[in-house]
């Protein structure tokens, strides 16, 4: 859905990008370093299990894995919009990209589960969504597909859902004297487990209407 949206943040973005080149970022730098925020978050969501990342503030520490999250989608805005501009587009960069990508919701997903921030169920429900969306991009595009990019629930809008509520929930831990247990993560985890598996029956529906179903048709392919 947020891809539509590609043409404007790439004009918006792209003073941006020349400057990341200047300071010698590169688009595989980039994408580690959306790597290295999801480490980052994933040991804030855990806060209360390690020390000395307890001491700090349930609600600041939620605020802060939101600004992680935030900073994983634009790492994925920007290592793309980098390696289109300067031209460093390389197989090894999307392979890096792609797989790191995976890692980084693995560790967030893993680590609200353990955190006790979702039922685990859910949470794992979530998160193989999560990767089959992918894994169904990759595997129709290996069919020779094109503009597989499709679905309500594509990665950056996972990372925005997911964001927003983190940062809600920390918002009200600090502003409120309500229960320190909020629900809002929780249920957007379960409404995400939705989302994801719907836009794999979306990407399914539209391999199943142009991939060949039979010998013949992948002879007059």
């Amino acid at each position: 859905m947020l891809g539509k949206f590609k043409e404007i943040l790439t004009k918006l973005f792209l003073p941006v990008a020349h400057g990341a080149v200047r300071v010698g970022l590169t688009p595989n730098r980039i994408t580690v370093l959306g790597f290295i925020l999801s480490i980052i978050g994933s040991i804030f969501i855990v806060g209360n299990l390690i020390y000395p990342v307890n001491i700090v503030d349930e609600g600041w520490r939620l605020v802060l894995v939101s600004l992680t999250i935030f900073g994983m989608g634009f790492c994925d805005l920007l290592d793309g919009l980098v390696a289109r501009s300067t031209g460093m587009i390389t197989s090894f960069g999307g392979f890096l990209d792609s797989v790191l990508d995976r890692y980084t919701e693995v560790f967030i997903f893993a680590a609200l589960i353990i955190a006790g921030y979702c039922n685990p169920i859910w949470g794992i429900i979530t998160l193989v969504g999560a990767l089959l969306v992918s894994y169904a991009r990759a595997r129709a595009e290996a069919a020779g597909l094109k503009n597989v990019g499709i679905g309500i629930a594509e990665r950056p809008e996972r990372l925005v859902i997911l964001g927003v509520a983190i940062l809600v929930q920390g918002i009200i831990l600090l502003t409120s004297s309500l229960p320190t247990q909020q629900p809002i993560i929780y249920w957007t985890i379960i409404i995400l487990a939705f989302l994801t598996h719907f836009t794999v029956l979306q990407r399914f529906l539209y391999a199943y209407k142009r991939l060949p179903k039979t010998y013949a048709d992948e002879k007059k392919e």
